[in-house]
């Protein structure tokens, strides 16, 4: 069993079917907030019925301290299309500390890439 699950949802439709359904779990934590760049908020479309909304974003980094998380024990990002944000603050200057961070803390790391027909695998994720 794990001590915490962190679910991170940014579309409000999802959060009301997510919400009911965990809020008799005590150790999972709803999170209502895009992974992406941090650089605030922006338009994403999905969810059910491809909803349009603003939503508040953040950094993977920055999720990682709100939280205090010190190791993860099974990490999944599922986020239609939007790999590259989950990942992009790697890109910034303190880039090694970060993948550093996850290389040392993350034991399992799923990620869903999605392709397309023109799709080049190389120039997508180096990871």
């Amino acid at each position: 069993k794990a001590s915490k699950v962190y679910a991170v949802e940014a579309f409000p439709y999802m959060l009301d079917v997510l919400k009911p359904r965990v809020k008799d779990i005590d150790n999972i934590i709803v999170d209502e907030v895009a992974i992406g760049d941090g650089s605030g908020d922006f338009e994403i479309i999905g969810g059910v019925g491809w909803e349009r909304t603003r939503v508040k974003s953040q950094t993977f980094m920055e999720f990682i301290k709100k939280h205090d998380i010190k190791v993860i024990d099974f990490l999944k990002v599922d986020i239609e299309e939007a790999q590259y944000y989950f990942l992009s603050d790697l890109d910034s200057d303190d880039y090694m500390e970060r993948l550093n961070w996850i290389k040392q803390n993350v034991k399992k790391f799923v990620i869903e890439v999605f392709c397309t027909i023109n799709f080049h695998f190389s120039e997508s994720i180096y990871f």
